[in-house]
Formats: structure tokens, sequence, C-alpha cells
């Protein structure tokens, strides 16, 4: 098991391994209707049972481990589940879906997305 074992829950994860997992865009962005400029953003995200977290950080070369809050942007709520199959290595997705996109994680067997578009 690996959300609850060995990434703790309500505990902010640098959602990967090593250097800070970046997500750049040229466009703004919005998740769960909140506007997130253009730009390039570290991810890290808070696992929990009833749901997840997404942080938007900007601090410069981060290194995962080390979150520092005060680079925090903006925060959104992800949707999961579990999923059937089991995914042995840590996955970021992103999938097309009709104007807009999925921004999808998948390890073990849980699974974390949330929908993003360009325009309200």
């Amino acid at each position: 098991q690996i959300f609850g074992k060995v990434v703790p829950y309500d505990q902010v994860w640098r959602t990967g391994a090593g250097s800070a997992t970046v997500l750049s865009f040229s466009e703004d962005l919005y998740f769960n209707n909140l506007k997130v400029p253009k730009g390039k953003y570290n991810l890290y995200t808070i696992p929990s049972i009833s749901g997840w977290k997404l942080i938007f950080n900007t601090e410069p070369n981060a290194w995962g481990s080390a979150h520092k809050p005060e680079y925090d942007q903006y925060e959104v709520v992800m949707q999961t589940g579990s999923q059937s199959n089991i995914v042995d290595q840590f996955t970021i997705s992103i999938i097309e879906k009709d104007s807009a996109g999925i921004l999808r994680m998948s390890w073990d067997n849980t699974w974390a997305s949330i929908q993003f578009r360009i325009t309200k």
C-alpha cells in the first residue's frame, strides 16, 4: 500500500521523486473554476482518505522534499478513486477531453485527477 503508508495521508507530498515535479503552460488555465495564470509551477499534493489537494508552488529550483509553503500560490481539490489495475510506477498523465483536459496521477490502486480548461 502506497498511500497512507509510503506516502502519509494529510501531509504535503512532493508528488514524485527527486526534484520537484514541474508543470508549465503558456495560457492561463482554469482548475475547478480557479484561474491559474500561465507560468511554471512546482506540483505538490496533500493526499488524504477523503480526497487530495493540488498545490501550485513557484519556488525557483525547488527540491521536491523541501516544500516551502511561502511559495504556494494556488490550491485546488482533486477527485480521487480506486482502480482495479495496479500501477507500479507513479505516473502523471494529461488526457484530452473535449475542449479541455484532465491532469491525472496514478500509483498503486489509487488515482487522483482534476479537469482543466483554457477559457471560462
